[in-house]
């Protein structure tokens, strides 16, 4: 092997070894929201939705995400995209729930805590 196909290989060995970690979102999927101690978002969230997707963004501090989860879920007679929002805490691994979206509505607090103790719910 050449010293260029060294350097090609050690390269892309650090950038695999950079990348194979869990990510926030990972991290998120794993906490317990107070009002659901017994399974952690991923589970209530995938058990739940149709079809999820999973999305984190940066906060006004470094150790704080937002983090989302959207897929569809059945309500008031019909499907809606549903956008869960989350607050996760890299450093203490606390998630809380920020609110709720159907369809880009905002949806009242209550609306979201309800949907989170449905999902908790069903997950059991």
């Amino acid at each position: 092997m050449t010293t260029r196909h060294l350097i090609v290989a050690s390269a892309a060995l650090a950038l695999v070894a950079s990348c194979g970690g869990p990510s926030i979102i990972d991290d998120a999927k794993n906490a317990r929201l107070a009002k659901c101690p017994s399974n952690d978002i991923g589970t209530i969230v995938n058990n739940f939705y149709n079809t999820t997707s999973w999305t984190a963004y940066n906060c006004e501090t470094e150790t704080t995400k937002e983090v989302y989860a959207e897929g569809e879920i059945m309500f008031a007679g019909a499907y809606k995209t549903a956008r869960l929002g989350f607050l996760y805490d890299e450093t203490t691994g606390h998630v809380t729930l920020m609110g709720v979206d159907f369809s880009g509505q905002d949806q009242p607090m209550g609306i979201a805590t309800a949907l989170i103790e449905k999902m908790c719910e069903e997950a059991r």
